[in-house]
């Protein structure tokens, strides 16, 4: 190799290196994470999870695979302990679950309008339905260990205000009126 072709060798590299490192500094260059003064009109996501100082979740805003959304709240353990959310149908629902994850109590909307508050025991069986139909006829139900209906009573204006008593194999035993 002369020595003209050595020192336009070692031009090359000098300029290729600079050059190199000018597009690195380009490419690859990184804001510092400082707090901006400005504030944005709004965040973009499909999950939020919050986590307390152990990194343990204790909240999450979602939208899941089959559409519906919301808001989980869950204990120091990771239990979900209440869900505020919408079903796929745009129904609303608000449940509390207790220590174990089980769901005990249940309020909702469904979509054609109708109301209904659920109470569920430590088994997970339902015990006492309160409901308003979409005409604001209100309804209670208890119902046995076994989930039998056990009381319903209702205040309807086609059918009056039934109060019936029902054995286990659910036949009325009693009414009023």
């Amino acid at each position: 190799m002369t020595q003209r072709q050595f020192r336009i060798l070692l031009m090359l590299t000098v300029l290729a290196g600079f050059l190199g490192g000018v597009g690195c500094n380009l490419l690859l260059r990184s804001t510092p994470a400082v707090v901006q003064a400005a504030t944005s009109e709004e965040v973009v996501a499909k999950k939020f999870i919050l986590v307390d100082d152990a990194g343990v979740g204790r909240a999450a805003l979602a939208v899941v695979g089959d559409g519906t959304s919301g808001l989980w709240l869950y204990d120091a353990a990771g239990e979900v302990r209440a869900h505020l959310g919408l079903l796929p149908d745009g129904s609303p629902s608000l449940a509390l679950y207790d220590p174990a994850g089980g769901m005990r109590v249940a309020l909702g909307v469904t979509a054609a309008g109708n109301t209904s508050l659920v109470l569920d025991d430590a088994a997970g069986k339902l015990r006492a339905g309160l409901g308003l139909l979409p005409d604001g006829s209100p309804s209670l139900v208890l119902y046995d260990r076994a989930g039998g209906t056990r009381v319903v009573m209702s205040l309807h204006p086609d059918i009056g205000s039934p109060l019936m008593l029902l054995n286990a194999a659910s036949d009325v035993i009693w009414q009023a009126p």
